[in-house]
């Protein structure tokens, strides 16, 4: 009978160990099961947190993605995007610590490694730059924006020959894309060899057409190289072309190349069209008068002076376009009480004094056409003009 019972409780002990160790089994498999749900659900929330970022919805997108990261720490797509986050907030310690954490996960996130060298460019570390930016281009050799970065990261090095030397052989491989060529002519700007830039920019556009982006390059080149028909010619194609307040810029940089390259005329007329939207601009009446007075034409200069002072009363740069309006009509006593408003002027003063004297002398009063030119060169001795009336 004991013997009978020792058989039972052992039978029973067996049972039970059986019946435990299938519970352990069970939860085990339960656990993994949510896991492995908790990941295929962090997954499926990426989307959603790049459309907040998109909407630039920052903080609703890094609480989203702090989850993610929680429920499957190895989602590489959420820790370049929590790095973008980070970047796009300022928080440049912790958008680089996500994206190393991306590049652990795959060394071959060109993305992350760019990032990480816009980061680093960013805090003035151009050596650690430069290594992120290779490496991504070692994963993506032609990707401009990279090359360009690399190339920006040497010349921030002065190390322009390497820079150029990068841009050139790139270049070769990409032939139809103008943005090397632009980053290469910046280079050569940054370099004082504005005569070269000119040179590539205008390769840029036979080998990749009318490209807006290269010929506003060139425009302000030539600006910088003192060719302001080129320049004016170069923005009026590109204000035929654009539209909104860029076609707006585009039209006062070709009044503006006009009015530097004496096409007063030019000038008036793109002043002009100006106006047409923007009929309250004290400034743009101003211009238009200056204009006005280079193309000859002093009633009409006498008029945006008016318009100008009408818009910003007692304005001593229409004051002075007004006189010299009235010199030009040869009525010089107006002139000499129009002068004499501004001959007080910190800014305006010399020249007020300046234009009384060629007013006395016009009307033949030398002792008081002296006295002026005297009162001039004390408030601008350094003045060439001033000078040089003076000896005549």
């Amino acid at each position: 009978m004991c013997k009978l019972k020792s058989i039972i409780v052992l039978m029973i002990t067996v049972a039970l160990l059986v019946a435990m160790a299938g519970c352990d089994s069970y939860a085990q498999k339960k656990e993994a099961a949510y896991q492995r749900w908790e990941k295929t659900t962090a997954k499926a929330k990426v989307p959603l947190a790049r459309a907040l970022f998109t909407k630039e919805s920052f903080q609703e997108a890094y609480t989203i993605l702090s989850k993610c990261i929680e429920a499957d720490p190895e989602l590489l797509e959420a820790h370049m995007l929590m790095g973008k986050v980070m970047y796009s907030q300022g928080r440049l310690a912790d958008a680089a610590d996500s994206f190393a954490k991306a590049t652990k996960l795959d060394d071959w996130t060109d993305e992350a490694w760019y990032m990480l060298g816009r980061i680093a460019q960013q805090q003035g570390d151009h050596l650690k730059a430069a290594v992120s930016f290779r490496k991504a281009i070692e994963i993506r050799p032609i990707n401009t924006d990279y090359i360009i970065a690399l190339a920006r990261t040497y010349s921030a090095q002065q190390q322009y020959t390497k820079a150029l030397a990068l841009l050139s052989e790139k270049s070769i491989l990409a032939p139809g894309d103008p943005s090397l060529n632009i980053a290469k002519a910046d280079i050569l700007l940054e370099m004082g060899k504005v005569d070269q830039a000119i040179k590539i920019y205008n390769r840029g556009l036979l080998i990749g057409g009318a490209d807006s982006e290269t010929m506003a390059a060139l425009g302000y080149c030539y600006i910088m190289a003192d060719k302001w028909d080129e320049a004016a010619r170069m923005f009026e194609t590109l204000a035929e072309l654009a539209e909104g307040e860029t076609k707006t810029l585009y039209l006062k940089l070709v009044a503006m190349c006009s009015m530097n390259g004496a096409e007063y005329g030019k000038a008036i007329e793109y002043y002009d069209r100006l106006s047409i939207n923007d009929r309250e601009s004290a400034e743009l009446w101003l211009k238009m008068g200056h204009a006005a007075l280079g193309a000859d034409a002093p009633n009409r200069a006498a008029n945006c002076a008016s318009r100008a002072l009408e818009l910003r009363p007692a304005w001593a740069d229409a004051i002075a376009i007004n006189g010299c309006s009235l010199y030009l009509k040869r009525d010089y006593n107006s002139a000499l009480r129009t002068f004499r408003k501004i001959a007080s002027d910190k800014q305006f003063g010399p020249f007020a004094w300046l234009m009384t004297a060629r007013c006395y002398q016009q009307l033949g009063q030398t002792a008081r056409a002296d006295k002026a030119l005297k009162n001039a060169r004390h408030l601008d001795p350094d003045s060439k003009l001033v000078t040089l009336l003076t000896k005549l």
